[in-house]
């Protein structure tokens, strides 16, 4: 989902972008010239730091192109900035603002008095905990709740601690308040430990213990580029929990 502060050139703009993402898979206008509607503006937009995030906001920027508006480079920022760039008008846009766990930074920062939002991009994003699929099988694993169990617990250790080691979110991110709200929600600081960093840094190196053959244990969002090399279904499963806790 895009936001933006409330402009009505903006939302135009935004608009432009879509529209011009379904005539480039039909049919160009009847003489064959390209609209040019925003011809020389500029404008400006944000990512966060995640790559899945930079290449949906390169797509609108190509968009945005095409019909004839100058997209400035878009500036990497932390989730909670971004937020705070576009209420402050320092950037256009934000293009990837999740609905639900997104909802405290658009609150903070002047909900829909302030902040508007524009339309869906992807529908459907998916947040799941995952473990590898060898281990679930092994020990008939499920839900979240079984990682209790100091003995299941230690199998994802990989730092030596006795804990098991789940691959989060960075610092800032909507997800880890979600993590951090259910590890506590579901009694699981005594056996569970939140791995954060650079969540693409440390996802690849998930999946290099997981091509060694190691039980992995990491918290997944889609769309992103994770989900095409650990399928869920075929390489993890998706675990349960033991009941709907979000902060």
């Amino acid at each position: 989902m895009t936001i933006r502060k409330i402009n009505k050139f903006i939302c135009a703009i935004l608009a432009a972008a879509l529209c011009l993402s379904l005539i480039a898979c039909g049919a160009q206008t009847p003489n064959g010239s390209q609209s040019t509607a925003g011809k020389g503006v500029k404008v400006s937009s944000a990512s966060s730091v995640s790559t899945y995030a930079l290449f949906v906001s390169e797509i609108i920027n190509i968009g945005l192109e095409k019909v004839g508006y100058k997209p400035a480079a878009i500036k990497q920022l932390s989730i909670p900035l971004a937020h705070i760039s576009v209420r402050n008008g320092d950037i256009d846009f934000y293009s990837v603002h999740w609905q639900n766990i997104h909802k405290k930074f658009f609150l903070q920062n002047g909900g829909d008095q302030k902040l508007e939002k524009v339309g869906v991009i992807i529908a459907d994003g998916l947040q799941s905990y995952q473990i590898d699929k060898k281990t679930a099988e092994q020990y008939k694993l499920t839900n979240l709740e079984q990682l209790k169990d100091p003995k299941i617990a230690k199998l994802f250790d990989s730092d030596g601690d006795g804990k098991a080691n789940l691959t989060g979110c960075n610092p800032g991110w909507g997800c880890e308040l979600v993590i951090e709200h259910q590890l506590d929600a579901y009694k699981l600081w005594d056996t569970v430990e939140h791995d954060q960093g650079n969540y693409d840094v440390l996802l690849a190196a998930t999946l290099g213990r997981y091509k060694q053959g190691q039980p992995i244990l990491f918290y997944s969002y889609s769309p992103h580029w994770s989900v095409t090399v650990l399928k869920p279904g075929e390489d993890t499963i998706r675990l349960e929990v033991p009941f709907i806790s979000l902060p």
